[in-house]
């Protein structure tokens, strides 16, 4: 299931996908990723809805902070500052759930 979302007005593509589908290149398993050059977000469908709700706030907030440029979520590498994304998603999410909002539902059409 694909759903199009805007982020800087941008359009980005949230695809659910199988977890075997995001195995790195040395056989980590991710249960998310951004891709920011094809402005396309993976999520591994399988786990408790909360936990998919969790990681697909972080690559959400992950998509924010590249298309934003926000330097204060940047590490020293130049990269994102996980923990502080991280933080951000288990925010959004708890917030989001507490109005009812599934977004994992939302992307599948159910709401």
């Amino acid at each position: 299931m694909n759903k199009k979302i805007k982020v800087a007005r941008i359009p980005w593509t949230i695809k659910l996908v199988p977890l075997v589908t995001l195995l790195s290149d040395d056989d980590n398993e991710y249960f998310g990723v951004s891709k920011h050059k094809e402005k396309v977000i993976e999520v591994a469908e399988q786990g408790h809805p909360n936990h998919v709700n969790n990681v697909l706030c972080h690559e959400i907030i992950h998509a924010i902070v590249s298309e934003y440029r926000i330097a204060a979520l940047h590490d020293e590498e130049g990269g994102h500052d996980e923990s502080a994304v991280q933080q951000l998603a288990v925010g959004l999410n708890e917030v989001l759930t507490s109005l009812g909002i599934d977004l994992v539902a939302v992307i599948r059409g159910k709401k």
